[in-house]
């Protein structure tokens, strides 16, 4: 038991504070956006998507 080397002791961590960032409110921007708008995006992408079904099986 002589021959064998002691165990390394780590040494305490003493815990850093780190600063807290704050990431900004997006439901104020996706509240910003107008309704009407949000509805005329949607019902374009849905007329886009029937057509390309419809050009697929033609």
């Amino acid at each position: 038991m002589k021959k064998t080397q002691p165990l390394i002791t780590m040494p305490e961590t003493v815990p850093q504070s780190t600063p807290l960032t704050v990431a900004r409110d997006t439901v104020k921007i996706v509240d910003a956006i107008p309704k009407p708008l949000c509805w005329a995006v949607l019902g374009i992408s849905a007329a886009i998507l029937i057509i390309q079904i419809w050009n697929y099986f033609l």
